[in-house]
């Protein structure tokens, strides 16, 4: 029985919710990291690493997104 993934599918509604842009960015990053290590969980790592550089990159200034 699959018990996991609610708390990376809250985390990327929250994503969603700071700037809908990162979806596919998001997507890609995880898609291609799954496909070349096999591990779900190295996917969700590398989405929540690129998130705050996101938001730092599209929204110069605003460092209180990330609090």
């Amino acid at each position: 029985k699959f018990k996991g993934g609610k708390g990376i599918a809250a985390t990327g509604g929250v994503m969603a919710a700071f700037d809908p842009y990162i979806i596919p960015v998001g997507l890609l990053v995880f898609i291609g990291s799954v496909a070349i290590t096999r591990y779900v969980s190295v996917g969700s790592l590398l989405v929540s690493i690129l998130f705050p550089i996101w938001i730092l990159i599209r929204y110069p200034g605003n460092i209180h997104m990330l609090i």
